[in-house]
């Protein structure tokens, strides 16, 4: 007798591939989709508020929302562009193998969690390709970085103080802004502070900030037209071949590599 053949895999989705452009101060009611939106800031900002919390998000924020969700929008002065995946009436758990770790919003401002999605979004401007398989490894690994095991400390349960500097640093990082000043406006120990944020963030304040450095250098090359010395010099780089090697580093894209998937013309009308 022939031997059983093993079960046949599951079919794998395809995800919808998108850009979408937003105007100035452009506001949504609340609203709902049905789908599940994957999606990556390029350019600009926005708010999103779902039931009483609000997250303000900027380049190289990704979110991940499930269909039926709802939820506002409001997009900053200078508007936005976002690059999205969808994915008809299906939750993160179609493309995880764990359910439990499946998300109905979650907003991520890790620039770790950036890179596969730049790589599928450069990919998509260099190929022009409109659908994206759930077997293209840039996407596992950006599933796997939204679903990957919390720090051993739910960052959601730190202390107040701690989420206010956390924060703080999100919003309001400049050149000089250290772990130092940081502690002195909380009133705690500089050691102190790097310890509980290496307990509850699961890394540590050096990483914190010099990725909110990052995040900042995106945000002036894809919303200015500035020359990379004078964004390295408003970022606090050394000069301009420091900043293009870290930026290169983490993000896995130049700077000028990052200003082209930013500028990309292979937009299309946003979906409200």
């Amino acid at each position: 007798m022939p031997a059983a053949l093993p079960p046949a895999l599951p079919a794998q989705p395809t995800l919808a591939f998108r850009l979408d452009d937003y105007a100035s101060a452009q506001r949504q009611a609340p609203h709902r989709h049905d789908e599940l939106h994957l999606s990556l800031v390029l350019r600009g900002t926005l708010s999103e508020t779902v039931g009483q919390e609000t997250v303000v998000a900027a380049p190289l924020s990704v979110v991940v929302k499930a269909p039926d969700l709802v939820h506002a929008n409001a997009w900053g002065n200078e508007g936005a562009r976002l690059a999205r995946l969808s994915l008809p009436q299906a939750t993160l758990a179609a493309l995880s193998e764990h359910p439990g770790r499946d998300s109905a919003w979650r907003w991520c401002h890790d620039v770790q969690v950036a890179r596969p999605f730049l790589r599928l979004v450069q990919r998509h401007q260099q190929l022009g390709t409109r659908r994206v398989a759930a077997t293209n490894t840039d996407l596992s690994d950006l599933v796997a970085a939204l679903t990957a095991r919390p720090t051993p400390h739910d960052p959601s349960e730190a202390p107040r103080w701690l989420r206010d500097v956390v924060q703080r640093m999100h919003e309001g990082w400049h050149p000089s802004l250290d772990g130092h000043q940081l502690a002195t406006e909380a009133r705690v120990h500089p050691v102190y502070l790097a310890r509980c944020i290496r307990r509850w963030y699961g890394v540590s304040l050096g990483s914190l900030l010099r990725h909110e450095r990052l995040r900042r250098t995106a945000a002036m090359l894809t919303a200015s037209g500035l020359r990379g010395s004078l964004v390295a010099q408003h970022c606090g780089y050394a000069d301009e071949s420091h900043m293009s090697r870290e930026v290169k580093s983490v993000l896995g894209l130049s700077p000028r590599a990052l200003r082209a998937v930013a500028d990309s013309q292979h937009g299309a009308a946003p979906l409200v």
